[in-house]
């Protein structure tokens, strides 16, 4: 088997969750088929994905084809039924021609995979060939101990007259009447046995119609479902997304308000301007510039998270007494360098971060006094190294600054490498606004390992957002935040800073 295909990525190709562009198509199989997929471009680098699921915007990844010099290829073994091959590039601005060759030892279907109708047929078309041939193998049989059980009956037929002959050669009418019988006797079973064995099969083509209308009526309600909670969870992301945009913008209105750096402003503005040609691409560009003028002006925004009850923190290095800051204004951000940490083997990083009991809000409030801005942020030491896994640690303490407590906590993220939550806790009587990021370009920096070594360092923008008092606050979180994907651990580098909310 053997078939060529050909395609083209452009900008209205789809795309996966992590940005990659791609094409689909489907492969009917046989069990043990051995499938071999390449795919040959030369105007960008290629990708293949092995999928299943009814489609190609909602199946299941299961392996990854292999990368070469002009392209990329993927073999694996069929189970049987419907495969999807996703044939395009990890790469979201590749566009361009591609040859897609598709080999194996067994006869391949293929179709496209964003029309139901034509999988379908093609999946009724592949079971009716199979019931087909089915149906011959069972009459090949059938006929083959129909012949078998005939030469046996006319062998002890022929004996019966031999011996009959020698005692007898008048008998010969009698044994050509007992042979007549046996053959009329052999054709009668005979017909019997097609009869039962077309009954059978035609009681079998009968469950494979009812079990293909039941798995097309599953699939459909299935492709509903998951369609229905795909537009729930993006419309929850995106309130999400432009919640952070408008405290991202409030909390730099509020640095340009103070600064004096014309630079600087203009740098705070231009990515004021970014977020909401990121909100204009979701459409929530009106509700980010809401949001961001009830923050700026003091009334409630639309949506606050509601206070979560605190999970196990690391314990956080008490704020020493400092004198109170001068004509310049509140403490900036800060943004301390410290020595790589001593590494330990990966089972050691939960003993590295013991967790106390949860603070409580009520106590929080009544135990601190209101802050005060000439006290500079406080950074916790940093936490052994470790191996982080596809689910999150325990919060672990990062400084504090004014009265707010930061902690942050990591986890593997799939494909996408490692991905970053970031914890704000108010304990203080009075409303607070607790930023990370600092340094020259306002973003967040992270020190990124694979195993022991040290690897190129990370980043992502820069985030604030108000506190109540007694209260706390959690990021949704940096995603990637390692150039490279292969980082096993990271550690935050970053300023933080906390003051009363304007």
């Amino acid at each position: 088997m053997g078939q060529e295909l050909g395609g083209s990525l452009a900008d209205d190709s789809a795309r996966l969750a992590d940005g990659g562009v791609y094409d689909c198509y489907a492969l009917n199989t046989k069990p043990r088929d051995q499938v071999t997929v390449t795919l040959h471009a030369a105007g960008f680098a290629g990708h293949l994905w092995l999928a299943r699921g009814a489609l190609c915007s909602a199946a299941a990844i299961q392996a990854e084809g292999q990368a070469g010099a002009d392209g990329a290829a993927l073999t694996f073994t069929a189970a049987g039924g419907r495969y999807l091959i996703l044939a395009g590039s990890a790469t979201g601005d590749a566009r361009g021609a591609y040859t897609l060759t598709i080999a194996g030892q067994a006869a391949t279907q293929v179709a496209s995979a964003e029309d139901p109708a034509d999988a379908a047929a093609a999946r009724r078309a592949l079971m009716d060939q199979q019931v087909t041939q089915f149906r011959a193998d069972e009459a090949a049989a059938a006929a083959a101990r129909q012949a078998a059980e005939e030469a046996r009956q006319a062998e002890l037929a022929a004996r019966r007259a031999e011996e009959e002959a020698e005692d007898d050669d008048d008998d010969g009418l009698a044994l050509f009447g007992a042979l007549v019988g046996a053959a009329a006797n052999a054709y009668a079973d005979a017909a019997a046995q097609q009869r039962a064995e077309s009954a059978r099969l035609s009681a079998l083509q009968a469950q494979a119609h009812a079990a293909e209308a039941r798995r097309r009526a599953d699939a459909q309600r299935d492709a509903q479902q998951q369609a229905a909670r795909t537009a729930q969870q993006q419309q929850a992301g995106y309130s999400a997304l432009a919640r952070q945009l408008a405290e991202a913008n409030a909390y730099r209105e509020r640095q340009m308000a103070t600064t004096t750096n014309e630079a600087e402003r203009q740098r705070l503005a231009q990515q004021n301007a970014q977020a909401l040609q990121a909100a204009r691409q979701i459409g929530r560009e009106a509700e980010v510039r809401q949001q961001t003028q009830a923050m700026m002006t003091g009334r409630p925004p639309q949506a606050e998270a509601p206070a979560q009850p605190h999970a196990p923190m690391a314990p956080v290095t008490p704020l020493p007494p400092t004198p109170k800051p001068g004509p310049q204004g509140p403490a900036p951000m800060v943004e301390s360098r410290q020595a790589p940490p001593t590494l330990v083997p990966p089972q050691r990083v939960a003993d590295a971060r013991p967790a106390p009991e949860p603070v409580k809000p009520k106590e929080v409030a009544a135990a601190k006094p209101d802050p005060k801005p000439s006290v500079p942020a406080q950074r916790a030491p940093a936490p052994a190294i470790g191996t982080l896994t596809k689910d999150w640690f325990g919060w672990v303490a990062y400084g504090s600054h004014n009265g707010v407590e930061f902690y942050w906590r990591a986890k593997l993220d799939g494909g996408n490498g490692i991905r970053v939550q970031w914890r704000c806790v108010n304990t203080t009587s009075v409303r607070m606004t607790c930023g990370i990021g600092g340094g020259s370009s306002g973003d967040k920096v992270y020190r990124c390992y694979h195993g022991a070594g040290a690897e190129s360092p990370g980043g992502a923008i820069g985030e604030s957002s108000d506190v109540g008092p007694g209260r706390d606050y959690v990021f949704i979180g940096d995603a990637s935040v390692c150039r490279d994907k292969t980082a096993t651990f990271v550690v935050p580098d970053t300023g933080f800073a906390a003051g009363p909310a304007l």
